[in-house]
């Protein structure tokens, strides 16, 4: 069977009558459907032509590669590999996806070829996936930490481990479906939380964030590379600063089309130290919680659950048809777990953290 691996050309416009609009939107048909098939059905994680289209436009954080596997003409798979462009000794990201229909044909195998070959090119020393595990019965797995566990024998891990990847952290995938008495439960909670927090004050906003504010989060926001926890990956502390915050929040706002929700914390001197971003797609009952994060310095207070109760009822307030938001946890992170499982997060799947020390990487 002849596979054939060529780069995807990323068109003017997802309507503008080219052929590369047409495959672009065809890639974005075989990516949604991928994601059902992994999530039992549910579109949580389709993309719209117009979204996607912008992100990758827009993306000024990765240089990013997207190969397709095409087999008689018609995209069968797809691959992956963004390197970072502000952190050049960070690890590469790689991907790799099959469409159900043509799993077991080799395709998976080609695209792991082409994507070694662009990594090479890149010469990063660590290439790092996630993927999520759908829960079966039968042996498990743990990475090295003991926290967390997937299917041992899935397709996916099977592949994973023929690439030489090494499973490092799992993640907890949870899910929060609202119900009428969430609003009650969070105001409760953040009392709570409110009381314990003596000295420090809640800011809350939607879309951009205020310009007086974009240093202060920044400087916060580069502490997530360092502070969350990161079992056996490799990691680079990251440097953020009001423009690189204001970029990101740009392709995300404009790009992706979503909106974003946040609710900060602050010292008595005005200094961030808390936060957590929620992030609404253009379309569908889902909200995704991107980071939450708590400075070291400042641990002990609450302010975890703090910010993630006024930022879910600044949603109920601001999106009031959205039914569920969904988040993903570090299965060693036992407090923000124990956060979530408080505000009613059920878990569905876990998602492998998989790395890979590259060959041609001074040891």
């Amino acid at each position: 069977m002849n596979i054939d691996i060529v780069p995807l050309e990323i068109p003017e416009g997802i309507d503008d009558g080219s052929a590369a609009a047409e495959r672009f939107r065809e890639y974005i048909d075989v990516r949604n459907s991928v994601f059902r098939t992994t999530w039992n059905g549910s579109r949580d994680f389709d993309v719209t032509y117009a979204a996607a289209h912008g992100y990758i436009r827009r993306n000024k954080e990765e240089r990013q590669h997207i190969h397709v596997a095409l087999l008689e003409g018609r995209i069968a798979g797809f691959a992956r590999v963004d390197v970072s462009l502000h952190e050049l000794d960070a690890p590469a990201y790689a991907d790799i996806y099959t469409d159900e229909p043509h799993r077991r044909n080799g395709v998976g195998t080609a695209l792991l070829q082409r994507v070694n070959e662009l990594l090479r090119e890149e010469g990063r020393a660590t290439t790092q996936t996630w993927k999520l595990h759908r829960p079966a019965s039968g042996p498990q797995i743990s990475p090295p930490n003991g926290a967390g566990e997937i299917p041992a024998n899935s397709d996916e891990v099977r592949f994973l481990h023929r690439a030489g990847f090494s499973l490092e952290q799992i993640e907890r995938t949870s899910v929060l479906t609202f119900g009428s008495d969430d609003r009650s439960a969070f105001e409760r909670m953040r009392r709570e939380a409110s009381a314990r927090a003596s000295g420090y004050t809640v800011r809350v906003w939607t879309g951009f964030t205020p310009a007086d504010q974009l240093a202060n989060l920044a400087a916060l926001q580069a502490r997530m590379s360092t502070d969350a926890p990161a079992a056996g990956l490799d990691v680079v502390a990251e440097t953020w600063d009001a423009e690189r915050l204001a970029e990101i929040e740009s392709s995300v706002i404009e790009g992706q089309r979503r909106d974003l929700l946040r609710a900060v914390a602050y010292s008595a001197d005005g200094v961030a130290v808390a936060y957590s971003t929620l992030a609404v797609p253009e379309a569908g009952q889902q909200v995704y919680q991107d980071d939450t994060l708590v400075h070291a310095e400042h641990r002990g207070h609450r302010l975890g659950m703090l910010v993630k109760t006024v930022n879910l009822l600044q949603l109920l307030d601001t999106y009031p048809e959205r039914s569920r938001v969904i988040t993903w946890n570090a299965e060693e992170n036992r407090h923000m777990l124990a956060v979530n499982e408080a505000l009613g997060f059920e878990a569905v799947m876990g998602e492998g953290a998989w790395q890979r020390r590259e060959e041609w990487a001074p040891r």
